[in-house]
């Protein structure tokens, strides 16, 4: 390896590193996980996930249909997760059967985004986060600028573009599919800022901000639940009036006769 390579390769990793713990600051934050709970991990977008989650005591499943990064999955999280190859719009999983889902970096690849989101509402009962790059952050700009007049119509590895969202939209789309459910959105910047402009107690010096524009926004969605109600056709029966005939007991040891009562109602 050439001398002149090894500082710039050191640069890109420990920008990575730094990306990457401020992605887990941000995890942990919006999703306040309880020890012992499970949480599903739709897609593998970030393989650094799996062994995070399961540091912090969460029992881990995941899945995914693209049998490479499950493998990439296995090899960095052994068998702390629970892989499964499905594909994300059609869970084979019950109603309710996670307590946390996670999605970070899956909805810009997904063939179906509104469908695989309504599968992870369907699978989870508390909170859901979703992680994916700001719209309007300069990499996405730039590599919007970089396809259309270099290589128009492909992504990386020939595959079609990313589908970015912005926070609005993506809120939108979470109110339509669940409902006005409580959203909460928080961003964090992948480059480095000098000692002084970090905010204090976000934990390594992470700025955790609501800024449309930062690179990686983080998004917490926390479900309510909801009864759908079927009207029943009831179907009316008329009955007629049972008319009372013997003897009507007004007091103990006493009985009056009813005989021409029957004539009585007959005639109303």
């Amino acid at each position: 390896m050439a001398p002149f390579l090894k500082p710039r390769i050191h640069c890109r990793r420990w920008c990575a590193g730094r990306k990457i713990r401020r992605e887990q600051v941000l995890v942990r934050r919006l999703l306040q996980p309880a020890a012992g709970e499970t949480v599903l991990l739709l897609g593998a977008g970030a393989p650094f996930l799996p062994r995070f989650l399961h540091s912090m005591g969460l029992s881990v499943s995941g899945v995914d249909e693209n049998a490479a990064r499950l493998a990439l999955i296995r090899r960095r999280a052994g068998h702390r997760v629970d892989l499964h190859r499905h594909p994300l719009a059609d869970l084979p999983f019950d109603d309710n059967s996670f307590t946390y889902s996670v999605l970070c970096y899956t909805l810009e690849t997904a063939h179906d985004p509104e469908a695989v989101l309504e599968q992870a509402f369907r699978v989870t009962r508390d909170r859901v986060f979703i992680g994916l790059s700001g719209k309007y952050s300069v990499p996405v700009l730039s590599g919007a600028l970089h396809r259309r007049f270099r290589n128009p119509g492909a992504g990386p590895g020939g595959d079609p573009p990313a589908r970015h969202y912005s926070v609005w939209e993506l809120i939108r789309m979470i109110h339509r599919l669940a409902g006005r459910v409580p959203v909460i959105w928080r961003t964090v910047y992948h480059v480095p800022f000098p000692r002084r402009a970090k905010k204090k107690g976000t934990g390594s010096g992470e700025l955790l901000v609501a800024n449309p524009a930062a690179s990686f926004i983080g998004m917490c969605v926390t479900l309510t639940p909801r009864y759908r109600t079927t009207p029943l056709a009831l179907k009316q029966v008329s009955s007629p009036l049972a008319r009372p005939v013997g003897t009507l007991v007004s007091s103990p040891g006493r009985s009056e006769t009813v005989k021409g009562r029957d004539e009585e109602w007959g005639k109303t």
